[in-house]
């Protein structure tokens, strides 16, 4: 009985990670459609948790001055 209770501890813990992968793709799909200043409000939140994909995104926001307010620049 063990045995299938660390099977399905297992099998379980792979959906519930695969389900959470699933949720940059919602910035993601935010991204591409344009919408910078919300897809930034999604990765920012994803960053704080430590998501990989989510600090590509936010540094890409950042790079091409996307969803954020951009500073003054100094001459």
């Amino acid at each position: 009985m063990n045995k299938w209770n660390l099977c399905l501890a297992i099998i379980l813990s792979l959906f519930l990670s695969i389900a959470r992968a699933n949720v940059p793709g919602n910035g993601v799909e935010v991204y591409q459609k344009g919408i910078y200043s919300q897809a930034f409000e999604i990765f920012s939140l994803l960053v704080e948790e430590g998501n990989s994909v989510a600090q590509y995104y936010i540094g890409r926001l950042y790079e091409e001055g996307k969803g954020t307010v951009q500073g003054i620049r100094k001459p």
